[in-house]
């Protein structure tokens, strides 16, 4: 990778968390808490919405975190509530969220592309786009798959092309565009960790 890649790299109208003020450059009164509270009235409204998710409905202190969420992502708080989720005690995003998120961020050259090759036990998905016209670009195949135990995931049977390609989304973001995950998982991520810890059938 080029220098005038590494630098273009992470560039983003997404606010990183290096930017953002610590707990003890925001006043305790005035015009952040009453911003606070506002917050929180909206929640509150939002909460007792049909519209929202089903695990959001009624609990006014998540559709606060959501609310947060939408202001760091720059989505509206309903696009954030319909793809942040939480697995197995770990909020998630949805995968086709965060490639939306790349595409929309503008950082690249073009919107993210995915190019399949194999099948089967061959298969592999590869994530790419261009950068100052140079090519990046991340792989997941059925064998890495296989490695880390993710197959236990019975959608690796199903949709095994589809896994593959919100993996290598995920793992492309990782690399050259870590703001638009904020740290977190995707649903994917977390179901397939959780797979990987099963017990294959007849082992101890």
């Amino acid at each position: 990778m080029t220098k005038k890649v590494e630098a273009l790299i992470g560039q983003s109208d997404i606010v990183k968390a290096s930017e953002l003020p610590s707990p003890a450059e925001v006043p305790p009164s005035g015009g952040a808490l009453e911003a606070f509270r506002e917050q929180y009235r909206f929640a509150d409204f939002m909460s007792k919405s049909s519209l929202i998710p089903k695990h959001l409905q009624g609990k006014p202190h998540d559709c606060f975190i959501v609310c947060d969420m939408a202001q760091r992502t720059g989505a509206s708080f309903l696009e954030v509530a319909q793809n942040l989720y939480v697995v197995h005690g770990t909020p998630a995003w949805k995968a086709t969220f965060i490639i939306a998120q790349i595409n929309r961020s503008r950082q690249f050259d073009e919107n993210l592309k995915f190019t399949t090759e194999g099948e089967g036990p061959s298969l592999k998905v590869t994530c790419w786009t261009r950068i100052a016209g140079e090519k990046i670009s991340k792989s997941v195949s059925m064998e890495m798959a296989r490695a880390e135990g993710w197959t236990k995931n019975s959608k690796y049977k199903s949709m095994p092309e589809q896994m593959l390609t919100y993996r290598a989304a995920c793992f492309f973001s990782r690399a050259y565009c870590p703001e638009i995950m904020f740290g977190m998982y995707t649903v994917d991520e977390v179901q397939d960790v959780e797979a990987s810890k099963m017990k294959e059938i007849g082992g101890e």
